[in-house]
């Protein structure tokens, strides 16, 4: 009770509550008072003393994960809460399971990657040992299909896809590709040194989405119809919104001007849509 601040019937529900999911908390009279302790040598306890609310995370997180099982990123982290579900006492499962009924998290438009499992697996091997990659790949852009030698140097999940940044031979640049546009891929045993300056966070910040580019300081001004909607997300790291007494909302970020930067934009306009 002093150290979270809370009230002494707070404290007695919330160890009724954990002793009733199947934690191994027990209760022992001394004098007039309980006192709460955990059972020593206690089973059912995962590996690591798990908290309740980090179950409740990992229950969240196997939901967001679903679009990456069939990828090699996926299935050792489903394998991992599955060896973490098998440590807990019949209890503590049976009120995760009651979550699935109650607190869930979806994820949409995301891509199939059933079929690229092969191909992931050789770009993540060549990532992970720093060497060289070729591969097949189709630029969607230009509609070809034409063969690049890489030097992979980060993958990474976003909006529904799996996206590689790597150091492109032909364009002596870092490119970014989508991994289910390879059409195949295969290593060539030769170390690469990663270019000096390259920070994965720092190349993901100068992009607008996936697009990448010399970011310049877009103004934009939302209808009162919008204004509240826009005002609640990020939309970009570097957005500043300033409410007006119109109602309205004044926004600006440093972003690259691209392709979906200005769908985003457009979709906002007079015949953008249903928030117009």
């Amino acid at each position: 009770m002093r150290e979270i601040g809370c009230s002494r019937r707070t404290a007695w529900r919330d160890l009724e509550i954990l002793q009733a999911v199947g934690f191994p908390i027990t209760n022992e009279r001394d004098g007039r008072e309980s006192r709460y302790r955990l059972i020593e040598g206690a089973r059912g306890l995962p590996p690591i003393p798990f908290t309740l609310t980090e179950l409740l995370s990992l229950h969240l997180g196997r939901h967001l994960l679903l679009p990456l099982r069939a990828t090699p990123f996926g299935e050792p982290i489903q394998t991992a809460l599955q060896k973490i579900t098998a440590t807990l006492a019949p209890e503590t499962k049976a009120f995760l399971e009651r979550l699935n009924r109650e607190l869930s998290a979806r994820t949409i438009h995301t891509k199939d990657y059933s079929r690229s499992l092969p191909i992931l697996q050789t770009i993540q091997e060549a990532t992970g040992r720093r060497v060289v990659l070729e591969g097949e790949y189709h630029s969607f852009g230009r509609d070809v299909v034409g063969w690049r030698r890489l030097n992979p140097l980060h993958i990474w999940y976003q909006q529904g896809g799996i996206y590689l940044a790597a150091f492109c031979h032909r364009n002596q640049d870092v490119r970014t590709f989508a991994v289910e546009r390879f059409r195949a891929v295969r290593l060539i045993d030769i170390p690469f040194e990663v270019p000096a300056g390259f920070d994965p966070d720092r190349y993901l910040k100068g992009s607008f989405g996936l697009f990448r580019g010399q970011p310049v300081q877009v103004a934009l001004r939302f209808s009162r119809a919008v204004a509240r909607y826009i005002a609640e997300r990020e939309w970009h790291p570097s957005q500043v919104a300033a409410p007006l007494l119109t109602g309205e909302l004044d926004l600006t970020l440093q972003a690259p001007i691209c392709p979906e930067l200005k769908r985003w934009i457009m979709s906002y306009g007079k015949f953008g849509g249903p928030h117009a």
